[in-house]
């Protein structure tokens, strides 16, 4: 059973650029359960265009926006970024690691980014975490 699905902003791109498998999948996620998206991603995807506000503040009404950062939670991504063991050429991404750290907070959780290799490698260093990856 699944407690909760995590967008980064690739999926949150996704939804804005209408892609259509971003779609699909949000239909069916919001027939299971309330997506989260963690504020970061809000963060990375939101833009000054009228248009990209109200298609992301759209799909916002269908989520719920995780902002419950503890200082320990901070210190816990800054292990995250040294421990991940990433794809050549990639740098540590604080906002990948929240993402993760925000699915491993809510239990039994998938989480859906265009990013599965560096999401896969920040999963790998919380192993008692219960998360599935899945690409978009």
């Amino acid at each position: 059973m699944i407690d909760a699905v995590v967008y980064d902003a690739g999926m949150l791109i996704a939804l804005t650029g209408r892609k259509k498998k971003a779609q699909v999948e949000h239909a069916s996620i919001m027939r299971r359960v309330r997506p989260i998206i963690p504020g970061p991603v809000l963060a990375q995807a939101w833009r000054d265009s009228p248009q990209t506000r109200y298609i992301v503040s759209r799909y916002l009404n269908d989520c719920a926006t995780y902002t419950d950062y503890t200082v320990q939670d901070y210190k816990r991504v800054g292990v995250m970024l040294g421990d991940a063991l990433l794809p050549a050429k990639k740098h540590p991404d604080v906002v990948d690691a929240l993402v993760v750290l925000t699915a491993a907070k809510h239990g039994n959780a998938v989480i859906l980014t265009s990013d599965p290799y560096d999401i896969r490698a920040y999963a790998a260093t919380l192993p008692t975490a219960d998360i599935v990856v899945l690409d978009m």
